[in-house]
């Protein structure tokens, strides 16, 4: 067995790895993704990528990285994965050692990953080392087809009749600045959803390059809210290459100056509706277990809830 850091090359494998680990309806990614998702991350970040090798094969990978939009420097997020083929024999408990050993440099103060509450052996590993549970997220799936949208007209009425009105993001196109209006809004309501950490915008530079640099990224399915020129509330759709039947929502914020409006379930609405028209087939989502209000949104449009996702924090050392 060898360790080490991943290159270009290995992303195939890595990708594999991911689809292999993960359950056929849940997590998927490929080779592009990964390349573009390890350039976008500048310095600050400190992202690794490093992988075990048992002969030619790439039998797990683990990714660590500070979370953009809650930087600390010595507070970290991992993903971490090991082919089917290799569970079961020791591959997990030498890579993470491994791991653990490249991030003291770091001086760490915590660790934070997720595990969907059905894959117990990856739960009964984070348990054994000392992690805790920190919250559980929802991954919902809205079908589209059978979805009824002149059910919800009364909502898109009432966001009218408030002065608001639904916009594509490709609409603004040439409008200057408004890649920095979005980032603007999104600092004025990202501060209030649920998180385990304190929310701390990132610089507009590194927002930028990992929002709307994106291949992922729509113009055409970011639905804005705006009142007179303001923007004040968005919905993202993301494109996933693994799967062109589906898009995922990346984000759905309002100003807190505009809601229990309706504003969010009109923005959602709008984005179904050009779901619809471009041929996708189902909007996937994730929502914390605190976010109620977003939750209850989701129910009542009709998502249909999959396993959740456990949220995990092993906390060993004193924050200074």
């Amino acid at each position: 067995m060898d360790f080490r850091s991943a290159t270009k090359s290995d992303y195939p494998a890595i990708a594999d790895v991911y689809n292999a680990a993960y359950p056929a309806d849940s997590y998927r990614t490929t080779a592009a993704d990964i390349e573009v998702w390890d350039a976008s991350l500048s310095p600050r970040y400190k992202a690794r990528r490093l992988i075990a090798s048992v002969g030619d094969n790439v039998a797990g990978v683990v990714h660590s990285f500070i979370p953009l939009d809650h930087y600390h420097p010595r507070k970290f997020a991992f993903f971490f994965a090991i082919h089917p083929n290799h569970q079961g024999q020791g591959v997990g408990k030498l890579l993470y050692d491994h791991f653990l050993r490249c991030l003291e440099e770091d001086d760490p103060i915590s660790l934070r990953t997720m595990a969907r509450e059905d894959m117990q052996p990856g739960i009964r590993f984070l348990e054994s080392r000392g992690y805790e549970e920190e919250f559980r997220s929802w991954e919902s799936v809205l079908e589209l087809e059978p979805f009824d949208e002149s059910r919800h007209a009364a909502d898109e009425e009432r966001v009218r009749l408030g002065g608001i009105t639904i916009h594509s993001l490709s609409d603004f196109r040439a409008r200057e600045g408004w890649d920095r209006e979005i980032y603007e809004l999104h600092t004025r309501f990202e501060g209030d959803m649920p998180s385990p950490e304190p929310y701390e915008a990132p610089p507009f530079e590194d927002f930028a390059k990992v929002v709307f640099g994106s291949p992922k990224f729509l113009h055409e399915g970011c639905m804005v809210a705006v009142a007179g020129s303001r923007f004040v509330g968005v919905s993202t759709l993301l494109k996933e290459p693994a799967d062109e039947t589906v898009l995922t929502t990346d984000v759905t914020g309002v100003d807190p100056d505009f809601r229990r409006m309706g504003v969010a379930t009109a923005l959602k609405l709008h984005g179904f509706a050009f779901a619809k028209r471009a041929g996708y087939a189902r909007i996937r989502t994730y929502n914390e277990s605190t976010n109620r209000a977003m939750l209850s949104i989701n129910e009542r449009l009709g998502f249909r809830k999959l396993p959740g996702w456990i949220g995990f924090v092993w906390t060993f050392k004193e924050e200074p």
